[in-house]
């Protein structure tokens, strides 16, 4: 997956992956910013369960609004991902 694009998104590199997705450093290249990507694992993206899951996951992450969580988008692709910008500074460590 990685040197791959997506949409507009260039994958750089996979920083980790479980059981509900694969989480992915990309390269927005619309907006020239790195984000997060997560995706279903290719076997789940036909399962009508797992999807709704990883909707109401995204929706549950972009109604929280906190420093130490990502504000979620949905890009429109084929496959089911949601992005979150990638922030190298963690203010929240500092409380």
């Amino acid at each position: 997956m990685i040197d791959r694009t997506i949409g507009y998104f260039l994958i750089t590199t996979e920083l980790g992956k479980g059981g509900m997705g694969v989480v992915c450093r990309a390269h927005d290249t619309h907006l020239d910013r790195d984000v997060a990507l997560k995706f279903l694992p290719p076997h789940l993206t036909a399962d009508k369960t797992a999807n709704a899951r990883f909707i109401h996951e995204t929706k549950a992450a972009s109604s929280l609004q906190h420093p130490a969580i990502c504000t979620t988008a949905r890009p429109k692709t084929a496959r089911p991902i949601w992005s979150c910008p990638v922030t190298r500074e963690k203010p929240w460590l500092n409380d």
